[in-house]
């Protein structure tokens, strides 16, 4: 696209009278062109990435299509921190604000909802996956009609 705008503003520069306006749209549009094939080469550009942001990447953002730089900036944007809790530490409790996503890399973690009991048990040790991003209410292995039929508990 930037080969044919270059060739539309030669066209244009060398009419008589030069059409200066046609001109300065293909300079625009050639700035819009170069801008995405920077966005487009910088996505495909190799990362570093810690081991535990390297596995949160694997696990939970690549099979939904994110490239790596793209998990990078959101990283980034977010502040993101990697912590440890103790053993019968509260991470939140329900009803209060949610300010962190939380992935579970070693050990077992119980999501207690005070009027129904146990709600989930996510034990990242003995599931198939390496890493359990707590907060997904979607599950890859189930069929996806039973996401939206009103009848399933969400």
């Amino acid at each position: 696209l930037i080969g044919a705008s270059m060739c539309g503003i030669t066209f244009n520069l060398l009419q008589l009278p030069p059409l200066l306006t046609p001109a300065k749209w293909g300079i625009f549009f050639i700035m819009g062109h170069s801008v995405q094939i920077y966005f487009l080469v910088r996505d495909n550009l190799p990362v570093h990435m810690s081991e535990e942001l390297a596995l949160i990447f694997k696990e939970s953002f690549e099979p939904f299509g994110f490239t790596a730089r793209q998990f990078i900036d959101l990283c980034e944007e977010c502040e993101y921190a990697l912590v440890s809790f103790e053993r019968h530490e509260h991470m939140t409790t329900e009803g209060a604000d949610m300010p962190y996503i939380y992935w579970l890399f070693k050990g077992r973690m119980l999501v207690r909802n005070e009027r129904f009991g146990d709600f989930a048990v996510f034990d990242a040790d003995n599931d198939s996956t390496e890493t359990r991003w707590t907060g997904e209410f979607f599950d890859p292995n189930r069929d996806m009609k039973e996401y939206w039929n009103p009848h399933t508990p969400h």
